[in-house]
């Protein structure tokens, strides 16, 4: 008898009689409402299962290596899926290849963070003439149309925001630093391929002191003085709380001034 529902139970299953379970499958019983694996990474960011950080310095990058001209200043602002984003203003160090940085970085109810920095880049398009070199800084001049590039960034900053931490103050002060280090082949004067990584250290008031990493690659295309990059990668954080890593990706866009 009891091998007989056993049987009928399974035949159940198998016609569609889903009462009590999960496509066809019998499931335990529910213990709350949770998030799919897809959906799982947006939302921890977003602080849908309470997540503990002190903010990044910066959430985006500024593309393909090579984008800073000598003598020339570039504007930018860019944005991510994580609904963060800012804006940075590159300053020409002379005619040298070195630029010094400044720009903000925000999210809606979450972060707002200042940084300064420098970005030195190494650009084929230029060293073939003699020019962007240590102790040969000439005039800039328009770069090669093909050419390699790679550049380093480093930096410092501070502001407020962070989320989870024992006692956290409303709006707690975070500071920290960040390094990275970026690539591009430059196939034409208007296409590029880039890849960039980037470490940050920061800390908030009454939250652990979090480590921040990304990678990321794409392309970049150039009219005129007007550039627009898009790329997506990896991005992760780690603290003595919390951890999480997920897919991202990006847009921004820059101009060029003389």
């Amino acid at each position: 008898m009891a091998m007989g529902n056993n049987l009928s139970r399974a035949r159940a299953v198998r016609r569609g009689d889903v009462s009590g379970s999960r496509f066809g499958v019998p499931q335990p019983p529910s213990r709350g409402a949770g998030f799919t694996p897809v959906v799982l990474p947006l939302a921890v960011l977003l602080g849908g299962c309470g997540p503990t950080y002190a903010p990044p310095l910066r959430s985006t990058h500024p593309g393909a290596a090579g984008r800073q001209q000598p003598g020339k200043w570039v504007v930018g602002g860019s944005g991510n899926v994580y609904l963060s984003g800012g804006a940075d203003v590159s300053i020409p160090v002379g005619n040298s290849p070195i630029h010094a940085e400044v720009g903000a970085d925000f999210r809606m109810d979450d972060w707002a963070m200042g940084y300064v920095g420098a970005r030195a880049t190494y650009d084929t398009r230029h060293t073939g003439r003699g020019d962007n070199m240590p102790g040969k800084f000439k005039a800039p001049a328009p770069p090669e149309d093909m050419g390699f590039a790679i550049d380093g960034e480093f930096g410092l900053g501070a502001g407020l925001g962070g989320r989870g931490g024992k006692n956290k103050p409303k709006d707690p002060i975070a500071f920290g630093g960040y390094v990275g280090l970026g690539i591009a082949g430059h196939f034409s004067p208007w296409f590029a391929l880039w890849a960039r990584v980037r470490l940050q250290r920061t800390k908030a008031s009454s939250i652990p002191t979090t480590t921040w990493f990304s990678t990321l690659a794409g392309p970049e295309f150039k009219a005129g003085p007007v550039l627009m990059y898009t790329g997506g990668g990896l991005a992760a954080y780690n603290n003595s709380d919390d951890d999480f890593s997920g897919l991202f990706a990006e847009l921004g866009i820059a101009v060029e001034i003389e």
